[in-house]
């Protein structure tokens, strides 16, 4: 048995537990239908302290936009049909670039190792009519209305709204899923921008200026 599955297992024990007859569906999808809604245990990675500098250094993007997407799903492998993860696969509308890798600033081409964070129109060569969008996916995070119930899951930050202004960094995993993912999340409100994050160390900046010119000046922290 996995560790995730332990953890959700432990997570959710006061809801009661699948019956043997469901265990031929998906694990989350099963206790939905016995129990109801279904709050699964948060997914927090260990590690040193993670600052802002320190996202710069692991990511490859920093953009600010406007959430216009956020869909929720449930996936499993052909391996492991029993076990089910949760994750939201989000849409930002972006206002301002603040920094990429230079190779985003070309289209993917047949056989390249790295897509695209952007979908449809390639950055920096846009229309003024075309706005740009990144896609990122978090795991373990989300929330799905699923056979009558709901199941939640909260990951590093608090699940995300279509219409909130946010500014966040990515980086492509291409070891699992071959996916753009979220690290360093804040959500802008009256010009102010406010971590998301409670496990990095960051901090709140009083403008968006004032966090752009962090990203090259903010001093590590581990």
């Amino acid at each position: 048995m996995s560790k995730l599955r332990l953890f959700l297992i432990i997570a959710v024990l006061s809801a009661g537990v699948p019956s043997v007859a469901a265990a031929q569906d998906g694990w989350v999808r099963a206790l939905v239908r016995e129990t109801g809604n279904v709050h699964l245990f948060p997914v927090i990675s260990c590690g040193p302290p993670t600052g802002l500098k320190e996202i710069v250094a692991e990511t490859q993007l920093t953009v600010e936009g406007i959430v216009t997407r956020a869909d929720s799903a449930l996936t499993h492998s052909a391996a492991t049909p029993d076990e089910e993860d949760l994750y939201t696969d989000y849409v930002i509308q972006v206002t301002r670039v603040f920094r990429m890798a230079p190779a985003m600033l070309s289209r993917p081409t047949p056989g390249a190792t790295e897509a695209s964070p952007f979908i449809g129109v390639a950055p920096m060569s846009r229309a003024a009519s075309s706005p740009s969008y990144v896609r990122v996916r978090a795991w373990y995070h989300g929330r799905l209305a699923l056979d009558g119930g709901v199941v939640t899951q909260e990951t590093g930050f608090r699940t995300l709204a279509p219409g909130e202004h946010v500014i966040l960094s990515a980086w492509f995993d291409r070891t699992f899923e071959q996916q753009w993912r979220p690290l360093g999340v804040f959500e802008v409100v009256n010009g102010h921008v406010m971590p998301l994050e409670p496990r990095l160390a960051t901090r709140a900046y009083d403008s968006v200026d004032a966090f752009a010119a962090a990203l090259t000046n903010e001093p590590p922290v581990r």
